[in-house]
């Protein structure tokens, strides 16, 4: 019968879980690059203060 077989989820769905999984460590990497590039810059800052 139909109503036994469970449900699909539909193909946007999966799209936004897959876009997700794939965009959280490309987020994580850019805020790493961010974070060490203020390490970079914030003892040259200092040293001109």
């Amino acid at each position: 019968m139909m109503a036994m077989k469970p449900p699909k989820p539909a193909p946007r769905r999966i799209f936004q879980e897959r876009l997700k999984i794939t965009a959280l460590p490309l987020y994580f990497e850019g805020f790493l690059l961010v974070k060490r590039s203020e390490y970079q810059v914030s003892p040259k800052i200092k040293i001109l203060n």
